[in-house]
């Protein structure tokens, strides 16, 4: 009977250890130093391994780094036309990462996944036929917008909660020089 109990107890903790946040998204590592080889710029329209680049925003200014999967390598839930992901780094440490996805049409897909990965959603709302949900866990925020721009891509963004600070201080910061109404 004692073993009954300790293997449920065991199974339990397990369970609640999934459930609290894996600092893993697509054998990258939250909290770790993000290590992939330089996109080769003739091969980056499909790179034959997985790789990074640096990108550029607007007026040509760096706009920080783009992790470009290979397409055997792509994600499922990553939108395969874009086929690629956006780390947040502070220092050397991967501290956050967004994708895309394939929109309103992969979001029940996108939605299972998140939810077998981090447990229920601390929220959800669907509204018109799109899906918005979030995970507030300890250790990791998660964010999932089935239609961000259109109902042909979605938007997925994983964070460890100092990725989330740097996130709203970044808009805030956007959001300070735009004219007001």
């Amino acid at each position: 009977m004692r073993t009954k109990h300790i293997a449920a107890l065991f199974l339990l903790l397990l369970i609640g250890q999934a459930h609290a946040g894996s600092l893993d998204i697509f054998g990258f590592k939250l909290g770790e130093k993000l290590v992939l080889p330089e996109c080769e710029l003739t091969k980056l329209s499909d790179p034959p391994d997985t790789c990074i680049r640096n990108v550029t925003g607007y007026y040509g200014r760096p706009a920080g780094r783009e992790i470009t999967f290979a397409r055997k390598e792509t994600p499922l839930i990553v939108s395969s036309e874009y086929g690629s992901a956006s780390p947040l780094e502070s220092g050397d440490r991967l501290i956050g990462m967004e994708f895309i996805t394939a929109g309103v049409k992969s979001q029940e897909l996108v939605l299972h996944q998140l939810t077998t990965k981090y447990g229920s959603p601390t929220s959800v709302t669907k509204r018109r036929g799109t899906v918005f949900a979030t995970w507030r866990l300890s250790r990791i925020h998660v964010t999932f917008d089935g239609a961000s721009d259109g109902i042909n891509r979605g938007l997925v963004t994983i964070d460890l909660p100092e990725a989330t600070k740097l996130r709203a201080k970044i808009l805030s910061e956007e959001r300070s020089t735009e004219r007001k109404l």
